[in-house]
């Protein structure tokens, strides 16, 4: 917990002493969940942690509960496993009390929580969680290349279980076949799904998925 409480004092440190732009509203947002998506940590939580303040005073409470989604999501980066778990908890009891009909950011709630039971090796929770989002995101009328992520963490799901890899290749076919459908997904979620399986794709298939790194990799070189 040392690095925790490190990120931590340097957020605060970093918000006391004015040392962040002045950005306000969304366009702050947008930088923290850039930041956030690059894990530069450091550099989102402080912002995080302002912005979160902020829609608290504001009673938004849907730009609230998911500046403390990703604040939960850096905590469990940082070890705070079952501290991770217990904002997250709370964060979707706001919602679901605060919020007549589940929101996306329910969805990216759950998903957070499955990455925190992932960590702790609570498989049972973490699919749990997953086949929540996704059920939210059904509900909400998404197209489906938008589960791709939810389906990727299917099968690191089953992933986890040796006797279940057919399994785990038939998700992230699934998952792979829907992030190329759109090429701004593409670029994001090719990188995400090929590291949420640790380069694992399936024995009769390995010349084609590392090929398909480079390309994604070249991709990302030249956009």
């Amino acid at each position: 917990m040392n690095n925790l409480k490190k990120l931590f004092l340097v957020g605060f440190v970093l918000i006391s002493s004015s040392l962040l732009n002045p950005c306000q509203g969304t366009d702050s947002l947008k930088i923290a969940l850039t930041l956030h998506q690059s894990s530069q940590f450091d550099k989102a939580l402080p912002v995080f942690i302002d912005l979160s303040n902020k829609f608290k005073r504001q009673n938004d409470i849907i730009n609230y509960a998911l500046c403390q989604v990703k604040i939960a999501d850096m905590i469990r980066n940082y070890g705070g496993v079952n501290v991770s778990i217990e904002m997250l908890n709370n964060t979707e009891k706001l919602l679901r009390v605060r919020i007549e009909k589940p929101t996306l950011t329910l969805a990216e709630n759950f998903l957070s929580k499955a990455e925190a039971f992932y960590t702790a090796s609570r498989f049972a929770e973490f699919k749990s969680a997953v086949l929540q989002s996704i059920l939210i995101k059904r509900q909400g009328g998404l197209p489906e290349k938008y589960l791709a992520e939810d389906y990727t963490q299917l099968a690191r799901y089953y992933l986890a279980h040796q006797n279940q890899r057919d399994s785990c290749y038939y998700w992230i076919n699934k998952a792979l076949r829907l992030a190329k459908s759109d090429r701004l997904m593409h670029l994001y979620l090719l990188p995400r799904i090929y590291n949420a399986i640790g380069y694992y794709y399936h024995p009769a298939s390995v010349a084609y998925f590392l090929n398909d790194i480079n390309k994604c990799c070249w991709m990302i070189i030249i956009s």
